[in-house]
């Protein structure tokens, strides 16, 4: 597929939503998620020429997602080495379920590797193969960050 074939209205249309909650769920703030994601796609737009069409056109924006996210934590990290942590999920979440604050708080307990392969795989429902291109690994090492990431989230989902 061409750069140009591709109908940018469409693509954000249809993938808005889940540029959105991957980046909401790797930094834990919904202002700055939608800030991330406004950028995520300005990146896209100005690169859709060089889409190629190797992937399908979701992992493509969740690749220039993760890119964005990544950069958007090394600047915070230099100017501001204290506070490393995501944003406060609980004040974000204050109007949702308890169930979904639990979940919110245990994704935002986990480390960063952890809790992307989760977003990915359980909370997008990505297939493996895209993730685990769109993370530079094979499906079978995929399969097993999946494993240990899942019991991470056991070890900080509060038991009923």
């Amino acid at each position: 597929m061409d750069g140009a074939k591709i109908d940018l209205s469409d693509v954000f249309a249809a993938y808005q939503q889940d540029v959105y909650i991957y980046i909401l769920r790797m930094v834990g703030d919904r202002h700055l998620a939608e800030d991330l994601t406004q950028e995520t796609f300005v990146r896209a737009f100005r690169g859709a020429l060089r889409f190629r069409g190797d992937a399908h056109v979701r992992t493509w924006l969740l690749t220039i997602a993760r890119r964005v996210v990544a950069s958007h934590l090394r600047k915070r990290r230099i100017a501001e080495p204290s506070d490393t942590e995501p944003g406060d999920v609980a004040a974000a979440a204050s109007s949702d379920t308890p169930t979904r604050l639990a979940i919110e708080q245990a994704l935002a307990a986990l480390p960063s590797n952890h809790r992307e392969v989760l977003v990915l795989c359980d909370v997008l429902d990505l297939p493996r193969e895209e993730a685990a291109t769109m993370l530079d690994t094979t499906p079978t090492t995929l399969k097993v960050k999946l494993h240990r990431a899942r019991r991470a989230f056991k070890d900080h989902y509060p038991d009923d």
